[in-house]
């Protein structure tokens, strides 16, 4: 219909005035103090324009006011003093549980109209039915308080709407309680599309001339997993493009009804894609359309650690039946959770949050270890060294890593090296049965307490490290003679690589690189002069993090020319390099390949500084001494 908002009265009707009787108790605690938000209110205005038979309905927000226009069947002014000023009227039982377009009626108690005090203190209604005058009416509540108090009954102020009304009902809420800015458009739109399972084609919602659409919803796209109950329309698995697996909850058979309940459960990924301030970790209950409990997740009791990352839509309409007593709160956002009804749907859904938590931890233990092996190359190299009985330990232990909170990239990596170092204690010390103790959802606190165990097993092991490596720092001070030195190095240095580093204290061994890279090596060094050979003792290969690591061992009496050692250095890095790259294949990444040069005297030659014979050795061979 024509948009009225904030139009000029005109003269008033003819006639017996209107009148709105009501206690002041019954203004403030169903209207001024019952609703919270404006997404709330507004859902009155749009369950209204259902059960009007409207298939259109318009909102628009301003700063100064708030309008909301439908194309329905609007009213006359007898119907406006019968059944819009009368609060309480009940329309299912004095008119039909069922439209004249045959929609089950939302309303029930007769008191929406009262919400949209809780936001503004004028409301101004223009309605017209088809081939009827038009009606127009403007509520102020302070006038209604006063009257309230007086006890006498309140004239709503009449005005003669324009002659162009068109059939509907336009609604304008000005002098506003609430800033509207605070609520954003999306904001508004997400509310109304999860509050409502009735906007389709036929029934169509507009805010700020956009439309409202189950998109809006912004729920089901970044699901994991999904739990489908009864068969919802539309199918959540078709909306829901990121899910890794379904799953089926059992129906709930009610009087009457051998599937009373369809909708959907579904659990995020992480933590950090749930915005409980959206509603993103709520499970709603709907009925005849509209949303009839916001939220009956904190009425289950242990509903585990999965239950942080959970949401839902569940559609029980049994839960409002038009034979039965009324189940909704005065404000239509819960349920009376003493009603059989309620505790029946209650039960169910406590069972389906227990299926939930032991689907979503095992699918969790499956995938974790794949998904850290797939992200961590070194992880994978680790697990392929493991037995078949380690590996199913393993899975054990990162399928309880998974279940979480992802958190940044460093600390993830901490907790992966922490974890496999505690998983090597355990090991070594045959206690693996330790992991099965872990609960299904532990935290941080409680992994950082294993650690802590087995840190008290390692200072023990660190302690007879130290006292070796000690003894070996030990040796090479009490050593005078160079020839000593060179013999105390080869025996020591190529087994022993945190002598040069001691980030790597656990270089690896590949018999297959290490052959493949030795001759490579050798074809280089055969080529040197018989001065080149005689000024160097080895040369070794060793691995470390996916670093492949080369070390040239000169005499002690050898002073190297500086340009002749970076051309070494610098063929070394090259054919390892070429053996890396023929080993990993045409997918690998660049192999880094480091070169250090174990040298008895600095060198000579050109450049002699030594910060630009590093930074030489650095840009040309990525090699250092």
């Amino acid at each position: 219909m024509t948009d009225h908002a904030g139009a000029d009265a005109g003269a008033p009707p003819s006639g017996d005035p209107l009148t709105l009787d009501i206690s002041l108790s019954v203004l403030d605690d169903l209207g001024t103090n019952l609703y919270s938000s404006i997404p709330a209110v507004l859902s009155e205005a749009v369950a209204n324009a259902w059960d009007a038979d409207a298939s259109e309905v318009h909102i628009d927000i301003a700063r100064e006011k708030i309008t909301v226009c439908d194309d329905g069947a609007g009213m006359s002014r007898k119907d406006m003093q019968d059944k819009y000023l009368t609060v309480g009227y009940r329309r299912r039982e004095s008119d039909a549980a069922r439209t004249a377009g045959d929609r089950p009626v939302m309303g029930r108690k007769g008191i929406g109209k009262l919400s949209l005090f809780a936001i503004a203190e004028t409301v101004e209604v223009v309605t017209r039915q088809e081939a009827a005058a038009a009606v127009g009416v403007k509520l102020h509540a302070p006038g209604i308080r006063e009257s309230a108090r007086a006890r006498v009954s309140y004239h709503p102020e009449e005005f003669e709407p324009p002659a162009d009304t068109t059939p509907g009902t336009a609604i304008t809420i000005s002098d506003l309680r609430v800033d509207p800015n605070a609520l954003t458009e999306r904001a508004l739109r997400k509310r109304l599309a999860r509050r409502f399972s009735v906007i389709d084609s036929a029934f169509r919602v507009w805010v700020q001339g956009a439309e409202v659409t189950i998109e809006d919803r912004d729920d089901l796209p970044g699901l994991q997993y999904l739990w489908i109950a009864g068969d919802p329309t539309p199918d959540p698995w078709d909306i829901a493009t990121k899910a890794e697996r379904k799953f089926e909850l059992p129906p709930l058979e009610t009087d009457g009804h051998a599937n009373a309940v369809r909708g959907w459960l579904g659990t995020f990924p992480d933590q950090k894609a749930v915005n409980p301030n959206e509603g993103d970790n709520q499970v709603a209950v709907l009925a005849r359309g509209k949303v009839i409990h916001e939220d009956i997740l904190p009425d289950v009791k242990a509903a585990g650690y999965s239950a942080r990352y959970l949401i839902g839509r569940l559609e029980a309409n049994f839960l409002d039946e038009d034979d039965k007593a009324d189940i909704a709160t005065s404000d239509r956002q819960s349920v009376k959770e003493t009603d059989q009804r309620f505790t029946k749907l209650l039960e169910w859904f406590q069972h389906a949050v227990h299926q939930v938590a032991n689907d979503w931890s095992n699918e969790r233990s499956n995938n974790s270890l794949q998904n850290a092996m797939d992200e961590f190359h070194a992880i994978r190299e680790w697990h392929d060294t493991l037995s078949e009985d380690a590996k199913r330990f393993a899975k054990q232990l990162f399928g309880k890593i998974g279940s979480l909170n992802k958190a940044d990239e460093d600390t993830k990596c901490e907790l992966y090296r922490n974890s496999i170092i505690a998983f090597e204690r355990l090991r070594l010390r045959e206690q693996m049965n330790l992991i099965d103790d872990l609960p299904d959802d532990p935290d941080f606190a409680v992994l950082t307490a294993l650690f802590k165990g087995i840190e008290e097993i390692e200072e023990v092991d660190y302690h007879n490290i130290l006292q070796g490596r000690l003894s070996v720092v030990q040796k090479f001070q009490n050593l005078v003679d160079d020839d000593q030195r060179e013999r105390v190095l080869q025996e020591y240095l190529f087994d022993y690589l945190w002598l040069l580093d001691p980030s790597w204290e656990r270089a690896a061994k590949s018999e297959y690189m290490e052959r493949t890279v030795k001759g490579a090596l050798d074809a280089i060094t055969a080529d040197l002069s018989e001065a080149e050979k005689r000024g160097r003792i080895d040369v070794g290969y060793r691995t470390h993090a996916g670093k492949h690591v080369i070390i040239e061992l000169k005499r002690a009496s050898v002073k190297p020319d500086m340009k002749e050692l970076v051309d070494q250095l610098a063929r070394y890095r090259d054919a390892v390099a070429r053996v890396a790259r023929a080993e990993g294949g045409s997918d690998a990444p660049e192999p880094d390949v480091e070169v250090v040069a174990v040298l008895g005297r600095e060198p000579g030659g050109n450049p002699s500084d030594p910060e630009r014979q590093a930074r030489t050795l650095r840009d040309a061979a990525n090699a250092r001494w």
